[in-house]
């Protein structure tokens, strides 16, 4: 089963923790390295999944801050509040006191774990002139939290799932609670592990833009519940064998909701729940939350989602009972949304260690995907599209350039010319019809591991030049000032372009396998946060055939996303989900504006009008 590779102890370790006095009252504590001086510092919240006498509702954990792998800082804390600003305060906490004991005033660097942490630390360490940077990885911190976890019988791995002695320590609204215990008792009744086994996983999206990669646990009938991954590399470790009891730390954040007979919760949480009356199925099937996060909590709004989810699932499990027992893969990914909760769930058949491994993972932090540089026009997308000839022109100029500067640079052969020609021409003024001063990192992917296997039909000889030539043509358009600082690594991944060249189904003829073999670019394209939202309006999405004026909207809408998606990412915001949750908003927002195009109509009203002019039903969610 994909969550644990054993049961996780629900009364906690042997020993318990009994601090001098209130958790976190005496403020942090430090002290001068072994060494004598103060190098660069790695910072981060380190969760104690065990129980403390004296203070029952606590969620314990520890700020520790580390310089050559030795504890120079270190603060006990019954909580952090679940959102970045507390985070950055309890770590800020701590660093000031240790670089202040130094008293050195030298200029230190400080590495957390999470991205989102950097912008508010650095705040918060302006005066002492800190520079803060993100690493998933930290030894010091790593080898500290494990000889601290020893120490209190836990297992010596990192970012163990908090598990709390009753539900007030999750500080969750009592309101929220009690939908959350609702929720948990309808979907034990509904029983969907019935139908759905662990490996048959489904992507929530939520109305508000988060995605939760989701995974319905007791098909093996030994623990039943449900999981939800923000990121899916962390499902995918599940299902090719690692535990959260073993290996690196998650990606990013696990909630797991199991249904547990009443009798093997701690006694606390029995209490808690008997006396506060909150609605379970039967006490075989009482919930109980572990989370994985940054600080060891869990927000509000995911709590909502993950009520939203409990809702979600069993309903779709009820309407698709036929193709979920028959565990066959769907032709095509079934999409289906939850009129109640406006969740959207696909499906995609059966996961595990067949799985492809993802073309690209989430990264921590997104990064600009425009053109830059003085030449480059990211906006000229918008307004050029339709005059071909117009686009025609500006490639032949820029092509005439590059190979007067190839003959310059005595650049020898014509796999640079070709490449160039291939992608300007071809590409991006023929079928994508977007001028070259406003390329786009996905526009230099779809080319790539895309358009060409599928269109070009040549032998892998002719083809593996194209990468190097176009490295080429890259460097000739930063000279000219048109920067796309992203295209050195997707050229240098010559190993996706082969995989993806040898593996297109049939190359330039179209065939069935053709389109799953799309599907899995599209959704490497989706986690880079590059492709809008499906939604179109509240009620509808955007079709898989496009009438003329759908077709010109989407296109639009497709590259205002990407000029939003610069704009956010350059206004500070780098966490995927947080921007896809802003594009989202600005996309609902463009739906429902007049465009000035369609005669002050909506792109809503447009799409939806033209598709009842051509007899075509809407696309329901």
């Amino acid at each position: 089963m994909p969550i644990f590779n054993r049961r996780s102890p629900r009364r906690g370790p042997g020993a318990r923790f009994r601090p001098p006095g209130d958790a976190g009252g005496a403020g942090p504590r430090v002290a001068r390295p072994a060494g004598g001086s103060l190098g660069d510092l790695e910072a981060d919240i380190v969760p104690l999944p065990i129980p403390i006498d004296s203070q029952p509702d606590a969620r314990p954990v520890v700020v520790l801050v580390i310089s050559d792998h030795a504890v120079v800082g270190e603060d006990l804390l019954t909580a952090v509040a679940p959102d970045a600003e507390s985070a950055a305060d309890a770590l800020a906490a701590v660093v000031r006191a240790v670089i202040g004991h130094a008293g050195d005033g030298r200029r230190r660097r400080v590495t957390v774990r999470h991205a989102v942490l950097v912008k508010p630390l650095t705040e918060r360490l302006a005066d002492l002139k800190a520079s803060v940077g993100a690493s998933h990885t930290l030894p010091g911190i790593d080898d500290a939290a494990s000889h601290l976890r020893a120490r209190l019988g836990l297992p010596p791995v990192p970012n163990l799932p908090m598990m709390v002695a009753t539900w007030k320590a999750w500080g969750l609204p009592d309101l929220t609670v009690t939908r959350l215990f609702q929720a948990a008792a309808n979907y034990a009744q509904a029983a969907p592990w019935r139908f759905i086994q662990n490996a048959q996983t489904l992507v929530a999206a939520m109305p508000g833009g988060r995605v939760w990669h989701t995974c319905v646990l007791g098909n093996g009938g030994e623990m039943f519940g449900l999981s939800l991954y923000s990121e899916k590399q962390d499902l995918d470790r599940q299902f090719e064998g690692s535990s959260l009891f073993e290996g690196e730390a998650p990606k990013g954040t696990v909630i797991t909701l199991t249904l547990e007979p009443i009798g093997e919760l701690p006694p606390l949480t029995a209490r808690e729940i008997r006396g506060g009356r909150l609605p379970i199925a039967d006490e075989k099937h009482v919930p109980y939350l572990m989370v994985t996060t940054p600080w060891a909590g869990i927000a509000p709004d995911q709590a909502d989602d993950l009520v939203a989810v409990l809702r979600a699932v069993p309903a779709f499990a009820s309407a698709h009972q036929a193709l979920l027992s028959a565990a066959t893969k769907p032709p095509r990914p079934i999409r289906w949304q939850d009129l109640t909760t406006g969740v959207e769930l696909t499906y995609s058949g059966l996961v595990g260690r067949g799985a492809k491994v993802p073309l690209w993972p989430t990264p921590a932090v997104l990064s600009l995907g425009c053109a830059q540089g003085p030449a480059a026009d990211p906006e000229a997308a918008l307004t050029t599209a339709d005059d071909v000839d117009a686009l025609a022109q500006q490639a032949g100029a820029w092509l005439e350039r590059f190979a007067a500067w190839c003959q310059a640079h005595r650049v020898k052969g014509s796999a640079a010319a070709d490449s160039a020609r291939w992608f300007v021409e071809a590409y991006l003024v023929g079928y994508v019809g977007v001028p070259l001063v406003a390329v786009t990192d996905p526009d230099l992917r779809m080319f790539l591991f895309d358009w060409f296997p599928r269109k070009v039909a040549c032998t892998w000889r002719s083809a593996r030049t194209l990468p190097q030539g176009l490295a080429t043509f890259f460097a000739f358009m930063a000279e000219a000032g048109i920067v796309c600082p992203w295209a050195e690594a997707i050229l240098a991944d010559k190993a996706v372009f082969e995989t993806r060249f040898k593996s297109c189904p049939g190359h330039a003829w179209w065939d069935p396998g053709v389109e799953d073999w799309r599907i899995e670019l599209s959704q490497a394209l989706d986690r880079l946060v590059f492709i809008p939202d499906e939604r179109l309006g509240r009620r509808d999405r955007w079709g898989d055939t496009l009438g003329p004026d759908e077709h010109a909207l989407r296109s639009e809408l497709s590259r205002r996303w990407l000029l939003w998606r610069d704009e956010v990412i350059g206004e500070g915001t780098t966490a995927a989900d947080v921007v896809r949750r802003e594009l989202v908003h600005r996309q609902r927002a463009w739906e429902q504006a007049r465009h000035p195009a369609f005669r002050g109509r909506t792109p809503v009203d447009v799409v939806l009008r033209e598709r009842r002019r051509q007899g075509r039903s809407p696309k329901r969610l």
